[in-house]
């Protein structure tokens, strides 16, 4: 077996994806639990987004620090929903 500073681009790329997909399905792992944060796209143009525990389906758009005060204004945010978390990853969506 491959030691990790072995693998290739593409098995870094898959085993980045599969550690961020176990991410999302264990909120007890999320260091800004219920929130777990994303991103997506290279910097400057990346775009930031949270899910949350209830719904980890959905992608908000939204910063950490700038997440609303009230449920009703966390719900008005733009947000995607994927039919499963490894949609999410890939739709390039990467947790922070």
């Amino acid at each position: 077996m491959k030691k990790p500073e072995q693998w290739n681009e593409e098995e870094r790329r898959i085993m980045n994806e599969r550690d961020d997909v176990a991410m999302i399905k264990n909120p007890q792992l999320w260091t800004h639990y219920p929130f777990l944060p994303l991103k997506r796209g290279p910097f400057p143009d990346m775009e930031e987004g949270i899910i949350h525990t209830n719904d980890p389906t959905i992608v908000r758009k939204c910063n950490l620090l700038l997440i609303p005060r009230t449920l009703e204004e966390f719900r008005k945010l733009p947000a995607t929903r994927y039919l499963t978390v490894e949609a999410i990853i890939g739709d390039g969506w990467l947790v922070d």
